[in-house]
């Protein structure tokens, strides 16, 4: 019971779900197969589930009571949260047939698994976890009660390395666990789960030292994950992509220029010069890691929908990484071939005094434009500027520029060919022309028209919370978060994903399971099939979480002899026990 009020004070639990305890109320003894009869149960707990799961999506199908269900005249997914699912779908549309790979899901069942006797029966028999698996993956939330420090860093294990069991029927998205604690007994499950939160506290700091986050307190959680765990996997990703687009750009430029001097090898750049490329360009990739911010804390707290961005890998993904590669080939080739015919093209109108430009000239004018353009770039997408951002950007300019000047004049004692080259290129109007107009503006137009071109007709759920953010959705278009698809089957996504590995991402998709379906097999099934299946509704809880009070806190309505009125209340000499 106190598990069960724990899940419903911190709203894992709510009094509309129907409630599955493991072992069954029924079982008094560990039974003949020792197990406390958790076989038993999770056998017929998996034909409940698809008894729900086959009502939801109008298929006929025997209940654990022996009787027949089918599904409601009504679309049974009107009973989901409005204003629309999370699959894109609204309530009034058609409820499309479910598909071969279908999964069951309800956000209407918990379940709630007690430590030394399921958990002690079920964890090291290969498949008794694997039903457990199928039963926790239909549920909203699983509560384990009275579990010990070994069986919770199992229990983290299990759901962890699902996907790699071989007789598992998990075979959609990997999932991403989290463990938080605040005491030496959850160090295993902090250490075990991707991502270890330690909470400091009176019970010592051997959490919060073998955790990879530490907070003060729970309620910091949510900051921790809505607003620097969303906002660090946007900037990451963004400056990841951006490395190897530049990168990209810089090494298919050295290709277009091999192609012209018949693969000679020759030098196009001067090596000092070029090894200075990713210095030239760190600044803003840094800004963009520590300041960048995309949408407020406050709108993120109206949307929490879109923490999504992380859990769904909406931006560091191969979609983006295919988007990228190919927008860096297309930039390339217009400042590899711009730079040369504006060279080429002109002849010797574009000298001064009569001096010839050579490979030197040529080679720096399309660095020097290279870098503008890959800071151009950078300048795009970065989201919130600053006056760090600003000075950055100047430095950026200034470093550039004074170290092609500082190699061309110490380059006597290193490299004698490069010597004077920079005054020569410097002193050219073309190069100026070029670098600093011609090709970033060029470059920048070909990246603004394939954003536009994504936020106009493909735009993701950061486009539009970005958009809500700055106030260019009016009031009657800000439900588009809660309507638009986290993950679209026929999306581009998909579409990359075959192309390159030849299988759909999304191996399998969630049916969720209603209310209405689990309240009908409810019904179906008799107090005694309901307490072997350890099937609930309705569980009883001593605990008020509605009537807090000033003497007695929160919960204190659940005394019956507490009252509101001082009048009414229990005198000094009364003892009440909560």
């Amino acid at each position: 019971e106190t598990a069960t009020n724990i899940g419903y004070s911190c709203r894992l639990l709510t009094p509309e779900m129907y409630l599955i305890k493991m072992p069954a109320e029924k079982q008094d003894g560990p039974g003949p197969k020792n197990d406390w009869g958790i076989t038993a149960q999770l056998e017929a707990l998996e034909t409940l589930v698809e008894s729900a799961f086959m009502a939801s999506t109008g298929s006929p199908q025997s209940t654990p009571s022996g009787t027949t269900t089918t599904s409601l005249d009504t679309d049974p997914r009107r009973t989901l949260p409005k204003p629309l699912l999370d699959d894109g779908s609204t309530a009034e549309e058609d409820v499309e047939a479910p598909h071969q790979n279908d999964f069951a899901m309800s956000e209407h069942l918990g379940l709630v698994i007690e430590g030394s006797t399921a958990v002690e029966a079920i964890l090291g028999n290969t498949e008794l976890e694997n039903r457990l698996l199928r039963i926790a993956s239909a549920c909203r939330a699983v509560v384990a009660c009275r579990v010990s420090p070994a069986q919770k860093r199992l229990l983290v294990q299990l759901v962890k390395d699902a996907p790699k069991r071989q007789d598992s029927s998990w075979s959609f998205e990997r999932p991403i666990t989290l463990a938080i604690g605040d005491g030496a007994n959850d160090v295993g499950m902090i250490q075990e789960a991707q991502i270890g939160v330690g909470i400091s506290g009176k019970e010592g700091r051997q959490a919060v030292n073998n955790a990879d986050f530490a907070i003060a307190q729970f309620r910091f959680l949510k900051p921790l994950l809505l607003y620097h765990g969303r906002r660090n996997y946007r900037r990451l990703s963004k400056v990841i992509i951006y490395s190897f687009e530049k990168n990209i750009v810089l090494t298919f430029v050295l290709f277009y220029f091999q192609s012209d001097c018949a693969w000679s090898g020759t030098s196009f750049y001067e090596s000092w010069v070029y090894s200075g490329y990713n210095f030239f360009l760190g600044l803003l990739p840094f800004c963009m890691g520590f300041f960048d911010v995309d949408i407020r804390d406050v709108t993120v707290d109206r949307y929490p929908r879109l923490y999504a961005a992380g859990l769904y890998r909406m931006d560091l993904n191969v979609t983006n990484m295919v988007y990228g590669t190919i927008e860096s080939i297309l930039a390339s080739l217009l400042i590899y071939y711009l730079c040369r015919d504006a060279f080429d093209r002109a002849g010797f109108a574009w000298q001064q005094h009569g001096k010839v430009s050579d490979v030197w000239v040529f080679g720096t004018t399309v660095f020097v434009s290279m870098v503008c353009a890959m800071a151009a770039r950078a300048i795009l997408i970065v989201n919130s500027w600053n006056a760090i951002v600003a000075i950055c950007l100047f430095a950026q300019a200034a470093m550039l520029y004074t170290f092609i000047l500082f190699m061309a004049q110490a380059n006597i004692w290193l490299d004698y060919d490069f010597y004077g080259v920079a005054y020569h290129t410097f002193g050219l109007g073309t190069f100026w022309l070029v670098s600093f107009a011609l090709v970033p503006a060029t470059v920048a137009t070909l990246q603004l028209l394939i954003h536009v071109i994504h936020l106009e007709f493909f735009p993701s759920l950061n486009d539009i919370g970005m958009e809500v953010d700055h106030g260019y959705v009016d009031g009657t278009h800000k439900d588009a978060i809660d309507s638009l698809p986290l993950r679209l089957r026929s999306s581009v996504h998909e579409l990359v994903n075959k192309f390159f590995f030849g299988t759909d991402s999304i191996k399998r998709r969630a049916s969720l399971v209603t209310r209405e379906s689990l309240r009908q097999l409810h019904e179906s099934m008799t107090d005694d099939q309901r307490s072997r299946v350890g099937f609930h509704h309705n569980v009883a809880s001593s605990y008020a979480y509605d009537a807090p009070g000033t003497g007695y806190g929160a919960g204190a309505g659940s005394d019956p002899t507490f009252s509101h009125d001082p009048n009414l209340r229990p005198s000094s000499s009364t003892t009440t026990v909560l």
